[in-house]
């Protein structure tokens, strides 16, 4: 007998338009715009076989951080499905990434890393969410 295998989901747009693909789900928690997430990070230019901007494993990141692009959050929390140990691709456009002034947007570093007017390929698997952001123990101060 075989073991049965969760069938990932076709592309699919977010009401914010960048466009997400589930290539494994998971069977986790799903995060919220408030959460606190731990994720394998990849970033690429021009397409999901082009440059890596920026790799990163185990890499926390808050959802509700301003420093983050639009585009990643709303790809991550677009619908209900994206889960814990799950691994999802997202396109964002540059009005929803890092727009015309690419990142760093200032100083003399400004658009280095991503130029202006770039579109993110990102692929992203979901390692875990926090319990809280309080002491990182599902314990907050009061």
């Amino acid at each position: 007998a075989s073991a049965a295998i969760a069938v990932a989901a076709p592309p699919a747009r977010a009401a914010s338009g960048v466009e997400v693909e589930d290539l494994k789900r998971g069977n986790g928690e799903t995060p919220s715009a408030s959460s606190t997430i731990t994720l394998d990070f990849v970033g690429k230019l021009e397409s999901f076989d082009g440059p890596s901007y920026y790799e990163q494993k185990a890499m926390k990141l808050d959802l509700d951080s301003s420093k983050m692009a639009k585009g990643i959050r709303d790809g991550i929390l677009a619908g209900d499905d994206f889960r814990v140990g799950g691994t999802r691709r997202i396109v964002v456009s540059p009005e929803l990434a890092y727009g015309k002034t690419g990142f760093p947007d200032s100083g003399p570093n400004a658009g280095k890393l991503i130029p202006p007017g770039a579109t993110l390929y990102v692929e992203i698997r979901l390692r875990s969410i926090a319990l809280s952001k309080g002491l990182g123990f599902g314990l907050n101060l009061v």
